[in-house]
């Protein structure tokens, strides 16, 4: 589930102090330069991604938006050390060395089935060797923020899909990095399930201003999370456009639907994506 350095943890109790920086110093966090990927196969090379650029700012929540096949996951385990580029250069840069550099959300529920929730979230932090009074600390902070409490001595085959999603987003907070990968976390979820948790992500990534890299199929959950949506072609994938979400924070997922700014916003990615998603783009239907 995690993949992250095994390095330091920030204290639980004043979860704000794990971060101070994203506004005072927007400093680069990452930065891509013609990044392009090629897989050999039976049939020849295919090129999944082609000469990407792109910069994340530190505290800044970036999600990425693109037809299915365009490289996005790819592009994001790359960032993750989970695979290699083919060319260009990739440069993630460490701000606090006593913090794990990133950790991984994966879409698919990873959470361990032999452990309870306590157990899973807990995990990077043992991993890492935190005190047992320090992590127990941590991982309570954490369970009572996503909203889980009641459930702490749960094994994942008694809690919903939505809450083992929630076990996987306060493990990857309770390790403190500072860059958070997110691969579609939401994305098998119902849409009333869906609207909840990005509730709950705003709300801990409000207190604690992570680097976040997002990706996501959906431009509702685009707008609704980031300062900054990319959206990248179809295959091979590159970046098309990089639009900044001048929306009001903190948020709240269906006011901010209501708001004439969201309608424009949605407008103006569709008919940047639309022409990348094939044969359904001449329906005018909206992913």
């Amino acid at each position: 589930m995690i993949a992250a350095s095994l390095l330091g943890v920030g204290a639980p109790s004043e979860a704000p102090a794990q971060r101070s920086h994203a506004q005072d110093e927007p400093a680069l966090h990452l930065s891509i330069e013609g990044l392009s990927k090629r897989f050999i196969g039976a049939d020849g090379v295919l090129t999944a991604l082609d000469n990407v650029s792109l910069q994340v700012r530190r505290g800044e929540f970036c999600c990425i938006v693109g037809p299915s096949g365009c490289g996005k996951t790819t592009l994001l385990r790359i960032v993750a050390g989970l695979d290699t580029h083919t060319e260009g250069r990739l440069e993630l840069r460490r701000y606090d060395s006593t913090k794990p550099l990133d950790a991984m959300v994966f879409q698919e529920q990873s959470i361990f089935p032999w452990m309870n929730v306590e157990a899973n979230v807990a995990f990077g932090l043992d991993m890492r060797g935190v005190g047992k009074a320090e992590s127990r600390d941590i991982v309570s902070y954490y369970i009572d923020k996503v909203g889980l409490g009641a459930f702490r001595k749960a094994y994942p085959h008694q809690l919903s899909g939505g809450m083992k999603q929630r076990v996987s987003i306060a493990r990857a907070f309770a390790n403190d990095p500072e860059i958070l990968l997110m691969d579609e976390p939401f994305a098998a979820l119902d849409e009333q399930t869906k609207s909840l948790l990005q509730e709950e992500l705003l709300r801990i990534w409000e207190g604690s201003k992570k680097t976040v890299l997002f990706i996501t199929h959906s431009i509702d959950e685009a707008i609704v999370l980031s300062d900054r949506t990319l959206i990248m072609t179809a295959r091979p994938g590159r970046i098309k456009t990089d639009m900044p979400i001048a929306l009001p924070r903190p948020r709240k997922v269906f006011e901010l639907r209501g708001m004439p700014a969201y309608s424009e916003l949605s407008g103006r990615l569709w008919a940047q994506l639309r022409t990348e998603v094939g044969p359904s783009s001449s329906t005018g239907t909206q992913p």
